[in-house]
């Protein structure tokens, strides 16, 4: 597998995530959807983490810092998606929408911090903004 073919398998795998947490929020509550995701990750982490063991010869304590703050963050948005899932799980669409563009979030932070973006790069930034108003439009 390259790159091209691992990133759709993420984007269908993360397409069909909304409607498994939406309908396992609605039976037992995005708490319950919480902890289960959380130990998914952490059997992935002791998996993938198995065969390298010894790249973590390589952790500073920067890396150990932003390592972290990369954890609690996200945690935290799959906390937030669960509990938006819970509040209205009727707007599955316009949810998984909103919460997949943190892309470009993290693009034009990145170009905040220094970053250099192309032309055609800003405007794919500004169709994912631009899908969010059509996405929300009323009908």
């Amino acid at each position: 597998m390259d790159w091209r073919s691992t990133s759709v398998v993420t984007l269908l795998l993360w397409g069909v995530y909304g409607i498994f947490a939406s309908k396992a929020g609605e039976i037992h509550g995005a708490k319950v959807s919480f902890v289960f995701e959380a130990a998914a990750f952490v059997i992935l982490a002791v998996v993938v983490a198995g065969s390298s063991f010894g790249e973590f010869a390589k952790v500073t304590r920067l890396s150990f810092m932003f390592a972290s703050l990369m954890g609690l963050f996200s945690v935290t948005g799959f906390y937030f998606l669960l509990r938006a899932l819970q509040f209205a799980p009727d707007h599955l669409s316009v949810i998984i929408v909103i919460t997949g563009l943190y892309p470009v979030i993290t693009v034009v932070a990145n170009h905040l911090l220094g970053a250099h973006l192309a032309p055609h790069q800003w405007a794919g930034v500004a169709f994912g903004l631009i899908s969010v108003v059509l996405v929300n439009w009323p009908r």
